[in-house]
This record gives structure tokens, C-alpha cells and sequence, in this order.
């Protein structure tokens, strides 16, 4: 064999095993490149299970913390109203002692008017209404005030929606 002819099938088998080893090594590197991708796409669907784990405990929490503050809103709002109640018994309670003092100071300067003659037993008959009424203001305003002391007192006891906000 000649040189020529040496040269002549050494330029073929050259490329040839040249391509055999290329494309070996690109399927190498292919392979490596597919595992990589298989991995980061496995790192990425953990985080995105991890990320809807969490976003579902949260809003679980938020709806709980919701249902804690709408029933907190709901226990402040019938505060004010039994405040607004009281406070509107407190006031006609008060119109009515003054309508009774009225009356009383009224039909004292009638009786004076009547019977100027008897004013120490019309003094005396006065005193003892002005009493009778004082004594019944008396009454009512205790029992007003004992019942509103029990309201507050019952508003005042935490629930066990507010113990359990505390509670870890």
C-alpha cells in the first residue's frame, strides 16, 4: 500500500471515528444536561407543594383570626348598644324625678294658694311625698344600677374564643 492510498481511506475513517466520538460525547452531555433538568424540576415542585402547604395554613389562620374579630366586633357593638340602652333608661329616669319634684313644688303652691291658714300641715303633707318619692327614686336608682353592674359584669368574662386567641 501506498501512501496515497493510505491517505485516502485515513480522511474518511478519520471523520468517522471522530463522529462516533462527538456524537457519544454530545449524548454524554445531553444525558447530564436532561438528569440536571430533572432535578431542578423536582426541587421546583416540592417548593411549589411547600408553598401551597403554607398559603393554605395562612388562610386558615386568617379566616380564624376573621371569626375571632367579627365575634370581638359583634360583642363591642352590643356593649355600645346596652350603653345607648342604659344611658337612655338613665335619662328618662331622670326626666321623671324632675316631673315628680314639679309636680310636687306645684301642688304645694296650689295647696298654699287654697288654704293659706294651713300651711304647716301642708308643709308637713309636702315633706312626706317629697320622702315617699325620694325613697322610690331611691329604690329604682339601685336597682338600675345593680342591674347594669351584672350586664357589665357579664361583658366583662372572656369567652372561649378570646382565651383560645392567647392560648399558643
Amino acid at each position: 500500500m501506498n501512501f496515497a492510498m493510505t491517505a485516502q481511506w485515513l480522511v474518511p475513517l478519520g471523520s468517522l471515528i471522530t463522529a462516533m466520538l462527538g456524537g457519544g460525547l454530545i449524548k454524554v452531555v445531553l444525558d447530564h444536561l436532561r438528569s440536571k433538568r430533572a432535578q431542578t424540576d423536582s426541587v421546583a415542585l416540592t417548593l411549589v407543594e411547600t408553598l401551597k402547604e403554607r398559603v393554605t395554613t395562612l388562610e386558615a389562620e386568617m379566616k380564624r383570626e376573621r371569626d375571632a374579630c367579627e365575634a370581638r366586633i359583634s360583642r363591642v357593638e352590643q356593649h355600645s348598644w346596652l350603653v345607648r340602652e342604659q344611658a337612655e333608661a338613665l335619662d328618662q329616669m331622670r326626666r321623671h324625678q324632675m316631673r315628680n319634684s314639679r309636680q310636687v313644688i306645684v301642688t304645694l303652691l296650689d295647696l298654699l294658694e287654697l288654704a293659706p291658714t294651713r300651711i304647716s300641715e301642708i308643709v308637713e303633707r309636702t315633706r312626706g311625698q317629697l320622702k315617699d318619692i325620694d325613697n322610690s327614686e331611691n329604690a329604682e336608682r339601685e336597682a338600675f344600677m345593680a342591674a347594669r353592674a351584672e350586664t357589665l359584669k357579664a361583658l366583662a368574662k372572656p369567652t372561649d374564643e378570646d382565651l383560645a386567641d392567647v392560648r399558643p
